[in-house]
Order: C-alpha cells, then structure tokens, then sequence
C-alpha cells in the first residue's frame, strides 16, 4: 500500500465522564496488537480507516484536558467529524458514568484491589465489533505458538 500524507490537522476537546484515568483507559498492554495502535510516553495514536477516510488520530491528556488530533488528506466534512466523535465516545466509553460501581464497591474485600488498581478507567475497545471478530477468528484458526509470534 502506497503512504498517503495526511497533512491537514483538526484537534478537538474530546468530553468525558469522572473519574477517569488516561493511561489505564488507552493503554491496555493485554489487548492483541495489530500494530495499528502505539501508547508512548502518555500519548495514544491510532490509525483509523472511519467512512473511507483514512485517519491517524493523536490522543493526550494534559491539566485534566483530553485532546483529539485528527490528521487527514483533505479537510473533513462536519458530518465525519460528528460521527467520528460519537464512535471515539462510544469505543472508550468516555460518556458512561463509572463514579457509582467505584463508590459502591471500594470498600467490598474481593474487588478493592482490583478497582485500586484501575480506579478511573474507562472500559475501552479501539477496534470495531467488525475489525474484533476478524481478529477473533484469526486467532481461533491459528496455533498458540503462531498467536504469540503475531
């Protein structure tokens, strides 16, 4: 595949719902690679194939502000980058109110530690329903040494 420049830049204040942790909702080291995604140094980008426009998109979150750069070929649409908004809130769950299960069970003896541990995060997905049932079934039909060379 030929690399395209996707020079035309749009950053956007993305919303979202607290408590909230950057890192442990973008950066999940046990989600399967596809090298497609990079976490680095507090930075998430991700490549995004969205309406048949190819995207890369740059996530980061500074002074309690998380911002989306969207890179595209040509300027986008207003109606693609509505949508594109919805999908991201939907993917990462950015609109869902976590802060009563974190109330609620902070204190219970079998899942302090673990809501301790991922207190703020999001329950998150960077792939579509489509794009995981394709890495599903290539990880169904391939042998468990061939899964962890991938």
């Amino acid at each position: 595949m030929k690399p395209i420049n996707l020079s035309n830049k749009l950053e956007i204040e993305l919303s979202y719902r607290k408590p909230f942790s950057f890192e442990k909702t973008f950066y999940n080291p046990s989600h399967f690679k596809t090298g497609l995604e990079l976490y680095d140094n507090g930075i998430y980008y991700m490549s995004l194939n969205f309406k048949n426009t190819r995207l890369g998109l740059k996530f980061s979150y500074t002074n309690k502000q998380l911002v989306l750069n969207i890179f595209s070929k040509n300027v986008l649409e207003d109606r693609i980058i509505k949508d594109l908004i919805e999908e991201i809130h939907y993917r990462f769950t950015l609109n869902i109110d976590y802060s009563d299960f974190f109330s609620n069970y902070k204190n219970n003896r079998y899942l302090k530690d673990i809501i301790n541990r991922n207190y703020g995060k999001h329950i998150s997905s960077m792939y579509s329903l489509y794009e995981n049932l394709i890495i599903s079934t290539f990880l169904q039909n391939a042998t468990i040494k061939r899964t962890i060379d991938m």
